[in-house]
């Protein structure tokens, strides 16, 4: 009830709000935009809520300084699991139905392919971030993702491994996640032949497994050479403990969302764990965004928080080209702003079509902060 509540008044306001918009004018006092998150209580709500800071932090900066002539910026947010939920779906339908010129969502896979084809159907565009689905943008011409999904990047780690010497990998992964199956099964094993070392074993298991144990010790009987294991939230901590527990003295790589506030909570533990990331706060690309963050939430922003950052700036960035602000004119606008690329929180992000791209690195987890592998 609370939930059907919440949805209707937030339908109420955008209704309100894109009753301005429907005229197509320019120079109105407010541009409210809804905003799908996945931060509803679960093991995805601290990414989901890492992602509303990202996007808030945009929306004051382009506030402050009047970016978008002649307008504030405003967000509604509808709070949402992070799975194909009925109330994901809801939420959806009730922007879908309203006149809302654009949805910004983040951050699971599973949900963005069960909500795009609706947003698609209304005509609403649609920008994802986090949701790194190989399927996402072959669901419509309305859908963008500012978010370079992995396996655009994934390769830096492969070489990583080369580097290192690797010639035997195991893999542990989540096969709830499309995105983490598919770097599994497919980014990884492709990587390996070119950059010449055997995946030794691949191990998945579910979103709601808790013991590890018996599945890291199937990948260490493979006597690999280093560990990779994708995984979500608390899982990653179960995983980490039983690796450090087996004594492995291989490399143990993860994956960015793997969770900073779960690398921190392991303390030494996590030390040496190294992964590939479209964004981290080491980079010296970085530093800009890294200071606005840390002097508005005193924090270090983690890989969430940039892409909520990335997602709404693709929105500030074309309502300052759009013709009108109907959805006609805002597709129209986000296309330009994709053809021209923008500057996001790390480095900037050029498109391939609607979907992103970016300059990625490897970094090392040590001390309680991401450092640039070396």
């Amino acid at each position: 009830m609370k939930l059907q509540l919440r949805l209707r008044h937030a339908a109420t306001l955008l209704g309100m709000a894109a009753a301005v918009f429907a005229t197509g004018a320019i120079a109105q006092t407010t541009f409210r935009f809804p905003v799908i998150a996945t931060n509803s209580p679960g093991p995805a709500k601290p990414f989901g809520d890492d992602m509303l800071k990202g996007i808030q932090l945009a929306v004051d900066q382009a506030n402050a300084a009047r970016e978008v002539p002649n307008t504030t910026l405003a967000i509604d947010v509808f709070s949402t699991p992070a799975t194909a939920d009925p109330q994901a779906v809801q939420a959806m339908n009730t922007v879908a139905q309203s006149n809302a010129p654009v949805v910004l969502f983040g951050t699971s896979s599973a949900t963005a392919l069960a909500v795009a084809p609706i947003a698609q159907r209304a005509g609403l565009p649609f920008v994802a971030t986090q949701s790194g689905a190989d399927g996402l943008m072959g669901l419509g011409d309305r859908i963008f993702r500012t978010t370079a999904p992995q396996f655009t990047y994934q390769g830096m780690l492969s070489q990583y491994f080369k580097s290192k010497g690797v010639k035997k990998l195991a893999i542990i992964y989540n096969a709830d996640n499309p995105t983490l199956t598919a770097v599994s099964t497919q980014t990884f094993p492709a990587a390996a032949k070119t950059d010449g070392y055997e995946i030794v074993r691949t191990i998945s298991f579910s979103g709601t497994e808790t013991n590890f144990q018996p599945i890291v010790r199937q990948a260490l009987a493979s006597n690999p050479d280093a560990i990779l294991y994708l995984s979500f939230g608390p899982q990653n901590a179960s995983m980490v403990n039983e690796i450090r527990l087996a004594n492995f003295k291989g490399i143990v790589a993860s994956q960015p969302a793997g969770g900073v506030d779960i690398l921190i909570g392991l303390g030494a533990k996590a030390d040496g764990i190294v992964y590939a990331a479209d964004f981290s706060p080491a980079a010296p690309a970085s530093q800009a965004f890294v200071n606005a963050y840390q002097a508005k939430y005193n924090a270090v922003p983690n890989s969430f928080a940039a892409t909520g950052y990335d997602g709404a700036r693709l929105i500030i960035e074309a309502l300052k080209v759009a013709k009108t602000r109907d959805r006609a004119g805002m597709t129209e606008a986000l296309n330009a702003t994709a053809n021209a690329g923008y500057n996001g929180a790390g480095s900037p992000i050029k498109f391939d079509k609607r979907d992103a791209r970016v300059s990625a690195t490897v970094v090392e987890w040590r001390g309680g902060k991401e450092n640039l592998a070396k």
